[in-house]
């Protein structure tokens, strides 16, 4: 057992504080997520905030095993005497535990005494994290366009400028050693180190290569960023067009992650020329450059901010090319060993991960670094009708995984609908397809639309004039609830499903992605659930939910309308009248017995009458 006591006074007189018997430690905090990548210099700090019944102040320590997460606990990683106070908490310094780079780690509390006293109990407080890699020193370049250079004075970083004679005869704004990159009403701040073809940061420059890493370094604020706009900050912007950026010293296998998106309408792009990294996303590209056979070495970036990872190919330094980003964040992965690991690929309910809904993908065999990808559903059904949903309108219903050196299973984590309705079926469209029949009654869209904006990748259509059964259902009251792709310029699809004698008929709201729902449909008998002939390579179905519900269907008439023409007038209340003085009820032509009792009570009076009129008059409402 290791002891880190670091400063101690024993005296007769120190008195032991009390605490009440109801005191608890309540939940406590880490200072860092569990799971954590985090610099092997770190301090890590556990804290007690909703601590109750303990004096201000009182000391803490604890015990505890930190141990890499591929070995088991033992006495060779048992720690105890580490100090703090239920105020502060209590801090574990990384580098006094001796902890490895580019290791993962367990961090288990195994005792805590407050003021000498175990409090514990039977709680076991852990925390995971892994450690980086070491700290690189880089030298960053990127190149700015003809345009943009007319565009560059000097500035003293206080929006400052003095001027000077171009070589155009024309006074420009000078002084200062920052320099000023106008575009329109802003001004994209560099530090010092620039000529008229680049802009290069000295290699004394450290950037720790961290999640959130920022370019700006102490004071020199070196990032590039908007001073007049906040949405520019902390951002490294390439507004240009083959901009350079030089990673330097790389090794064969490290994986640059480089989180940006698009800086302008006109669509970014990265570029890493000469075969010098490969790119790991999906729809990543292979440049001309080599010749249409190499790996994939550039990627279009959108407007969301999202992470592109880039498998370096060569020992040395690697190049990219920017076309319009702005880049958030730069992570450096060191290089893993290749060794063969088992991964699977789940969706679990987010209020209870361990309740898995589907299994995406059985435990497969891979290698380090090797790139997952699944497509997915945007709603799943659990056995008690509940309907949990994962993804967002727009994006690709895919999800990348990179694997490291360790077995793992990734989790979808899919969100519960709250409804008052059960979902009694639930289908991906494509399921319905026959692949072996080429005379399916239902066929795939084939629109590029349907791979990138579709649940699961997909949607199919109705080609069968007879239409196609979904299910059959039990009497009761339904409602479905379904999501439509429609690739079209303008949304015009309206599939129509039949419910038993019911024709229910659907309307694509927007394009691509229509999540769109029916009223309540009530059936007497057992009947089946057809979807009609509708649909083609560019309009379909993407996902249906069928649920069973307590809600009453929507009346097919207007209370007060007796003649049933869509309006209330005293035409309705005259033919109440003549309703109820006819001695042949069946002699009223077009009387709608529902809509005419407008009081609701099941019969009709005079007093049904005088209501249509008031209702008319405007002295009445509807619906009482």
């Amino acid at each position: 057992m290791k002891k880190f006591f670091t400063f101690m006074i024993l005296s007769a007189f120190v008195a032991v504080s009390a605490f009440a018997e109801d005191s608890s430690l309540g939940d406590v905090k880490w200072s860092i997520k569990d799971g954590a990548k985090i610099n092997p210099a770190k301090t890590i700090t556990l804290t007690f905030p909703n601590a109750t019944g303990f004096e201000f102040g009182s000391t803490v320590e604890i015990a505890c095993n930190l141990y890499a997460a591929d070995e088991a606990p033992s006495d060779d990683n048992a720690f105890d005497g580490i100090e703090g106070t239920i105020t502060d908490g209590v801090a574990f310094i990384l580098p006094d535990f001796e902890v490895q780079e580019s290791t993962s780690y367990i961090l288990k509390v195994t005792s805590i005494l407050v003021n000498g006293v175990e409090v514990i109990g039977d709680t076991i407080y852990t925390l995971n994290f892994k450690t980086r890699g070491a700290e690189r020193q880089l030298s960053w370049t990127f190149t700015i366009d003809g345009e943009s250079v007319k565009k560059i004075h000097k500035d003293d970083g206080n929006g400052n400028l003095g001027t000077y004679v171009d070589g155009n005869g024309k006074t420009q704004n000078n002084p200062g050693d920052y320099w000023c990159l106008i575009a329109k009403d802003t001004r994209h701040y560099v530090h010092k180190k620039l000529n008229y073809e680049e802009i290069m940061l000295d290699a004394n420059t450290v950037l720790p290569m961290t999640e959130g890493l920022l370019f700006s370094i102490g004071a020199d604020k070196v990032y590039v960023g908007d001073t007049a706009k906040t949405d520019y900050q902390k951002n490294l912007v390439f507004n240009g067009t083959k901009q350079k950026m030089i990673v330097p010293d790389c090794k064969i296998g490290d994986i640059i992650t480089i989180n940006c998106f698009y800086s302008s309408k006109n669509k970014g792009a990265i570029y890493v020329p000469n075969a010098m990294a490969k790119c790991l996303n999906d729809g990543a590209l292979v440049s001309n450059s080599q010749g249409g056979d190499g790996d994939a070495d550039s990627i279009r970036t959108g407007s969301k901010d999202a992470p592109y990872k880039f498998e370096v190919k060569i020992d040395g330094d690697v190049e990219f090319i920017f076309d319009n980003n702005r880049v958030t964040s730069l992570v450096i992965d060191e290089a893993k060993p290749i060794v063969d690991v088992n991964y699977s690929v789940v969706a679990v309910a987010a209020d209870d991960e361990t309740k898995i809904l589907k299994t995406y993908v059985e435990p497969t065999l891979g290698k380090t670094n090797d790139v997952a990808k699944v497509s997915y559903s945007y709603w799943l059904r659990d056995e008690s009708g509940n309907i949990y949903t994962y993804g967002t309108k727009g994006e690709p219903f895919t999800a990348t995984y990179y694997l490291g050196s360790n077995d793992t299973v990734f989790a979808l984590k899919y969100k519960k609908i709250e409804s008052d309705d059960v979902a009694v079926y639930l289908s991906e469209a494509e399921d319905w397809f026959d692949e072996e029949n080429l005379e399916s009654p239902i066929q795939l869209c084939t629109n590029e639309n349907s791979a990138i904006r579709s649940s699961n990748g997909k949607a199919a259509y109705c080609a069968a004039e007879e239409g196609y059964q979904l299910t059959t259902l039990p009497a009761g009251k339904y409602k479905i609830r379904t999501v439509l792709f429609d690739a079209n310029k303008t949304a015009s699809y309206m599939p129509t499903f039949m419910v038993g004698s019911e024709e229910v008929t659907l309307s694509a709201t927007s394009t691509n992605f229509a999540e769109v729902e029916s009223g309540v449909i009530e059936i007497t008998e057992e009947s089946p659930v057809i979807l009609k002939q509708s649909g083609n390579d560019k309009q379909g179905i993407d996902i249906i939910a069928i649920y069973a519900t307590d809600e009453l269907p929507e009346p097919d008439f207007q209370l007060g309308d007796a003649n049933g023409d869509g309006e209330i007038t005293m035409a309705d209340a005259n033919m109440v009248v003549n309703y109820f003085l006819a001695e042949d009820k069946d002699s009223i032509d077009n009387f709608h017995f529902e809509a005419a009792d407008a009081n609701e009570d099941g019969d009709i009076t005079m007093a049904d009458a005088n209501k249509i009129v008031n209702i008319f008059l405007g002295t009445d409402s509807v619906v009482e």
